[in-house]
């Protein structure tokens, strides 16, 4: 692991407790969790990738009072797919970035929405076809920012 992926990595998960839990922005804020399982998997593989998803998850359960534990399972088995698949197949375009990360936020919510509550999850339509699509592609767009700060650029002197 590079310093400049540890840093990111860190300014990620600082990033969104910031805007989840100081700022709470809601729907405004993109899963940041995600977006770092979903790099770090890419970068490190697929057991970092699952233990990475498994810590986040855990933290970010630890603030819900419903369903604890569907998010760590979730980030846990996104970071595991995600790092097996990067291992398997070498994509390096912004095209393939944009819909590993928007397919990689899409199954962790679904995940999360299967594993959660009956009581407390919203319906399939509002939750997972429109709200978990809409997110996805918000944090793949991030994502493939995030990405692209970490490919070196040319150098200047």
């Amino acid at each position: 692991m590079t310093v400049r992926l540890a840093f990111l990595l860190v300014a990620l998960v600082v990033l969104h407790l910031l805007a989840n839990v100081a700022l709470p922005l809601g729907a405004l804020a993109p899963d940041l969790f995600a977006v770092t399982v979903l790099t770090a998997s890419q970068r490190l593989g697929g057991a970092w990738g699952a233990a990475l998803g498994l810590t986040l998850g855990l933290v970010e359960d630890s603030v819900s009072l419903t369903s604890f534990g569907a998010n760590a399972f979730a980030l846990a088995m996104v970071g595991g797919a995600a790092g097996r698949l990067a291992e398997v197949v070498r994509g390096d375009s912004s095209a393939f970035r944009f819909a590993l990360f928007a397919v990689g936020k899409w199954s962790r919510d679904l995940l999360a929405w299967l594993v959660s509550d009956a009581a407390t999850r919203p319906p399939v339509v509002d939750g997972l076809l429109v709200e978990a699509t809409l997110a996805a592609l918000y944090a793949a767009t991030v994502g493939v920012a995030v990405v692209a700060l970490l490919s070196p650029g040319p150098r200047t002197i």
